[in-house]
């Protein structure tokens, strides 16, 4: 509705009737009539000049509403607004519309279903839509189509609508995690099964696939759920490997797919291990009568590194002692007399320094022999002691005057038949056993030798250090460190001891300058705090906490560079 100007109109209709009545009595061709602001004329079709008599009019008479000079047409019309589409997470703006018909400066304004969703420049018209989600239409239909109608008001009033819907069409987003921040798991070393889990979500509902990524993906296995658990077959072991990283990936299988990834990082914590004995089954020892002092020995680990305690239970135990090293000998006042007593037993009972204590236990028998006439005594207080991957030297004590000289054997302990390893003469007290093998546990004992028979001791066990490690090279050299690395040969080590020492030097060391031993994971090194200039020399050894250094690797030489 247009009240103003359909009353301006309707006024200079009815002049327009008064002017053609008294043109028409006085002989006029032409008619003015003014009101409020609006001149209406009229004259006939053709003529420019008024007549000086009565005149017939033409059938046409052209009439216009004229305000201040400017043609005002009762319809105000609204153009270049049309429907339109957008795609979801994208804001839309309109282009600017135009108007026709309209008197003065035009207002524009907004009305409709969805007009929240809008905003409108008032002065020029222009529509804009923020963003909208299309999986969460915020339109009042809620099916993703905004209509909203735009007005333009002039300055007198009068006024035109369009209505428009713009449509928010989908798009395929990327899931994503409940949190993008890294996963932090603390798990105990020996834990299996599921250890956590991770959710992620798709806005558009899709049926999400997980997978695993990274340095250490192998180890971990993820569900179709998002639970994580260890792969089959791995083992979280504290000592072997206290911490690993890996990602967990997420994709909604769409064309293309999208993925979303959250970083996991897993602590394995430690858990006290009860320590073990290099062998489970009871040790069977023999020795002729009259042995005294040390006769065999056990060895026990623990994987925590605890410093182990000895003991001795058992029927037998207080004939016999053990030492902090595992020496069993027989105590102070014990004498092993074949026709006594033949046999004995007890236990060795190995304790760590855990929370609670652990202890593993290992049985002993104990055959006692006769001695023939005229044999020589068995030697007292063997040892035996790896100086490296392959060699043992054996040690005892010589308690016999008439042997003719001593034999050193060996066996794989957990077998029968022995091998001789070394022979040494008459009042020697050591010999070297070589070409064992690495990371192997080994029984040995000592013979004295002479023409009435050969008498051993019992056994001595122990299991050789780690192999060497191989292949060393330098990658990297400055004026101040140089970076080594190796390759492993070993399955048992606890860990890798660098040495080094400048050319001109002969005695290798632990580097002082920097860290020189590392964990087993590690197959290189940056060795630090060296003089420039200064051109050194390095090895590596494989360690293992109980059994000893390895060989030597081979030897690398570097020169650092001059500052």
């Amino acid at each position: 509705m247009k009240p103003v100007r359909t009353r301006l109109c309707r006024l200079a209709a009815f002049a327009l009737l008064a002017a053609f009545a008294s043109a028409a009595a006085h002989g006029q061709r032409l008619f003015h009539y003014a009101e409020g602001g609006i001149v209406i004329s009229a004259q006939s079709a053709g003529s420019t000049e008024p007549a000086s008599g009565p005149q017939s009019f033409a059938p046409f008479y052209a009439v216009d509403a004229v305000r201040h000079g400017v043609v005002v047409d009762e319809s105000l019309a609204i153009s270049g607004l049309a429907n339109a589409s957008v795609e979801e997470n994208s804001p839309w703006t309109s282009p600017t519309p135009s108007t026709t018909g309209h008197a003065g400066a035009v207002t524009w304004t907004k009305t409709g279903a969805d007009a929240a969703a809008f905003t409108i420049d008032g002065g020029t018209g222009v529509l804009t839509m923020v963003a909208c989600d299309h999986e969460d239409p915020a339109d009042a239909d809620r099916n993703n189509v905004y209509e909203v109608t735009v007005t333009a008001t002039d300055a007198e009033g009068n006024s035109g609508s369009v209505s428009i819907t713009v449509t928010v069409t989908n798009v395929n987003e990327a899931p994503s995690f409940a949190s993008a921040m890294t996963l932090e798991l603390s798990v105990a070393e020996g834990t299996t099964g599921a250890i956590g889990s991770v959710a992620a979500t798709d806005p558009e509902g899709a049926s999400l696939v997980y997978s695993l990524d990274g340095a250490d993906a192998a180890a971990f296995a993820v569900s179709s759920a998002g639970q994580i658990s260890l792969a089959p077959g791995a083992v979280l072991d504290y000592e072997q490997k206290s911490s690993y990283g890996f990602d967990v990936v997420v994709s909604d299988g769409e064309t293309p797919p999208l993925t979303a990834t959250r970083a996991v990082a897993l602590a394995v914590t430690n858990v006290n291990e009860a320590p073990t004995f290099a062998s489970s089954a009871t040790l069977a020892l023999s020795v002729p009568e009259g042995t005294a002092g040390a006769f065999a020995s056990v060895s026990a680990t623990d994987l925590d590194g605890a410093t182990l305690v000895y003991s001795l239970t058992g029927t037998d135990a207080a004939a016999f002692a053990v030492s902090s090293a595992g020496r069993i000998s027989t105590a102070p006042d014990t004498v092993l007399d074949h026709g006594q007593k033949s046999s004995y037993g007890f236990n060795v009972v190995a304790l760590d320094a855990g929370t609670p204590p652990l202890t593993a236990t290992r049985a002993v028998t104990l055959a006692v022999t006769a001695v023939p006439i005229g044999a020589p005594a068995p030697a007292t207080w063997v040892a035996a002691l790896a100086t490296d991957s392959t060699t043992v030297v054996v040690t005892w004590r010589d308690a016999s005057d008439n042997e003719t000289g001593f034999r050193v054997e060996y066996r794989t302990t957990g077998t029968t038949a022995w091998q001789s390893g070394a022979t040494a003469d008459p009042g020697a007290d050591g010999a070297r056993v070589t070409g064992l093998a690495p990371s192997t546990a080994y029984d040995f004992r000592v013979l004295a030798v002479n023409a009435h028979g050969s008498i051993g001791n019992a056994v001595m066990s122990l299991t050789m250090p780690p192999a060497a490690p191989t292949d060393l090279e330098v990658l990297e050299v400055d004026a101040t460190s140089v970076t080594l690395a190796w390759t492993d040969n070993s399955s048992d080590e606890t860990g890798f001891g660098v040495y080094a020492r400048k050319a001109s030097a002969e005695r290798w060391g632990y580097w002082t300058g920097g860290v020189s031993e590392i964990g087993p994971s590690r197959r290189s090194m940056t060795v630090s705090a060296l003089e420039p200039g200064t051109t050194y020399e390095f090895r590596v050894h494989a360690k293992h906490a109980t059994n000893g250094l390895s060989s030597p690797s081979n030897v690398v030489s570097a020169t650092t560079d001059a500052e």
